[in-house]
């Protein structure tokens, strides 16, 4: 990777010096593919841009630019930006606000190609009044701009050079949301992670306080009423989900004909699954498959030993053989919330030392949408930058006489309307519609058909289980029409279908 580092600086001379040689020291330690230093000297008058004038001779790829009158840190950073000359972009504040040790981590695990890699605060910030603030903001920008990052505002963003060249106009500290804000109008893909944060180690900060706020809501009302455009509600999305993914090796084989003659753009991971690597290695060699974690607590061994998740397991140290057995556990307060925590880690970990991006997380028969269990989830997937989870609310469109598969979706949406109230504090999101739970391994062309030309404005997951013939035992006490759910989804009548209505096929990780 090739990035061009950009500091903007004002009053830094106890932090500078330091700023400097620590980052020419990750960067050569990494190693990148090569790099430049960018310090713009916003009219320093404690002596920190003569200071830094002197380091160019120690610091070959150090480039200074003196501004002649301070014009904030939004002039900074814009003027940064057009001078950075490598495929990357990365912004961080001159004081210190995260460990070097903890930046030099993350560039170490990035992977091209990234649109943008923001950071979110680990702790609390310097104070009450800066995190009754900080959260007053990024709450009214989730509110006004629908801009779903935890923390617009903290000083680690790493984007692509082009971004650096949007018409950013904010000299406030508006400049951060602004280009979060441009990135998501150019659909960039945004990830996040998090950081640590340290107290300033020197100097004052010149950004936080009353006085920051009237410039941020002039920039914050200008940008509304100039720049912004309102999504699109009209459009409608649709994400054909295939959930059991490396569960056995004939599912594995439906889902992949599936991905490459059909409409599915996305799979959700088993990892307890005994053919988990077969799909795996799919996974990685064919990134157009997006992937999500499906989360298990019935069916296999866990990934944690029994003797650690005991509340979970059977006595044959394996998960109960159905949801039913599970459920009667979770309603008597039989089962440790605690191990559920430890077991999703776990099965997390799995799939992340293989090497693999998740992008959304759901469960197998969707235990995740239980109250506790939902929160664990949540956490789980903020802690790790997932922007989705499932969302197994479904709003049946046509009569069926199947009593039991009504009454499961109507204990699950009830359980889940508990559950998702934590929803609303968070910056994970869910699907506008779902579908799956009616028709779960009954999916044929003609009821795909009827659900499609249903479907809603927004974004629609129909959650499917194709698989090849034969299947395994355990698998096939499940009675599910395999072969015709296999047909459907791979049918050219069923694409035509999408084209004739307008409807957009897409991945979780296209969206979120």
């Amino acid at each position: 990777m090739k990035i061009s580092f950009v500091y903007p600086m004002f009053n830094e001379l106890g932090n500078i010096e330091k700023l400097l040689r620590t980052t020419r020291a990750m960067a050569e330690s990494i190693p990148l593919d090569d790099y430049e230093i960018v310090v713009v000297n916003d009219c320093s008058s404690d002596g920190s841009g003569e200071v830094v004038e002197k380091m160019r001779a120690e610091i070959p790829r150090l480039r200074v630019l003196h501004h002649k009158e301070n014009q904030k840190l939004g002039g900074a950073l814009k003027t940064g930006f057009a001078a950075a000359s490598l495929d990357y972009v990365l912004y961080m504040d001159s004081d210190f606000p995260v460990s070097f040790a903890d930046v030099e981590r993350v560039l170490r695990n990035v992977r091209e190609p990234l649109d943008m890699l923001v950071g979110y605060r680990i702790g609390r910030a310097e104070g009450v009044y800066r995190d009754m603030q900080s959260w007053a903001y990024n709450e009214l920008l989730r509110r006004v701009f629908d801009l779903r990052v935890r923390d617009a505002n903290f000083a680690f963003k790493l984007f692509r050079r082009e971004l650096a060249r949007a018409p950013l106009q904010s000299n406030s500290s508006f400049i951060d949301a602004e280009l979060l804000l441009e990135a998501q109008r150019l659909d960039y893909k945004i990830r996040e992670t998090g950081f640590r944060y340290q107290v300033r180690q020197a100097g004052k900060s010149t950004i936080g306080g009353p006085r920051a706020i009237p410039p941020l809501l002039r920039d914050l009302i200008r940008y509304r009423r100039e720049r912004w455009c309102k999504p699109d509600t009209t459009q409608r999305y649709v994400i054909f989900n295939a959930d059991d993914f490396g569960l056995c090796s004939s599912i594995n084989a439906g889902v992949i004909a599936c991905h490459r003659e059909g409409v599915v753009r996305s799979a959700s991971l088993i990892v307890t699954g005994e053919a988990f690597d077969e799909a795996a290695d799919y996974a990685l060699h064919n990134p157009s498959l997006d992937l999500g974690l499906h989360f298990a607590l019935c069916d296999g061994r866990p990934v944690c030993g029994g003797d650690d998740v005991l509340s979970l397991v059977e006595n044959d140290a394996r998960f109960p053989t159905n949801y039913a057995a599970f459920l009667r556990r979770y309603v008597r307060g039989k089962i440790s919330l605690r191990e559920i925590e430890m077991e999703f880690r776990a099965q997390l970990a799995k799939a992340l030392a293989r090497g693999l991006r998740i992008s959304h997380l759901d469960s197998h028969q969707h235990l995740h949408a239980l109250p506790g269990v939902f929160e664990i989830v949540l956490r789980i997937a903020e802690e790790h930058g997932i922007r989705a989870v499932r969302s197994p609310l479904e709003r049946p469109v046509f009569f069926t006489k199947r009593i039991a598969r009504t009454l499961q979706r109507i204990a699950l949406g009830s359980a889940f309307r508990v559950s998702r109230r934590q929803l609303s504090r968070s910056t994970v999101r869910t699907a506008d519609h779902f579908f799956g739970v009616m028709h779960a391994g009954r999916w044929n062309l003609r009821n795909l058909s009827a659900t499609i030309r249903a479907l809603r404005p927004g974004v629609t997951e129909i959650c499917c289980h194709p698989s090849a013939e034969p299947v395994t035992e355990s698998v096939r006490r499940w009675g599910y029409n395999f072969r015709d759910e296999l047909a459907a989804l791979t049918s050219a009548r069923l694409r035509e279908n999408l084209n004739e209505a307008n409807i957009r096929v897409i991945g979780f990780g296209e969206y979120f």
